[in-house]
């Protein structure tokens, strides 16, 4: 859980300048992939025709949405946002 992770801890000292900006396009794209797979699955929970399939399809929603949540967090973090910037490539 993102609740079990010392936010404070050291290691975002550890990030070079000249990473910076591959890393956070990195990051972005993983963020946004984890993201669309847990909207995918949540859109296949609504069609599933048995509960047990809307139920392996509801997990694995939120695991993909924990997985972005994550990774979000670690932008954060790593001080590769703006404050209220929304990670995202062009």
């Amino acid at each position: 859980m993102l609740t079990d992770i010392d936010w404070n801890a050291p290691g975002a000292d550890l990030i070079r300048d000249d990473q910076r900006d591959d890393l956070k396009a990195f990051m972005s794209d993983l963020m946004w992939i984890e993201h669309v797979g847990a909207r995918a699955f949540a859109g296949l929970a609504l069609h599933a025709p048995t509960e047990e399939l809307k139920e392996i399809y509801r997990y694995f929603h939120a695991e993909e949405q924990k997985h972005a949540n994550a990774e979000l967090a670690l932008m954060k973090r790593w001080n590769l946002l703006e404050e209220g910037e929304i990670p995202c490539r062009v």
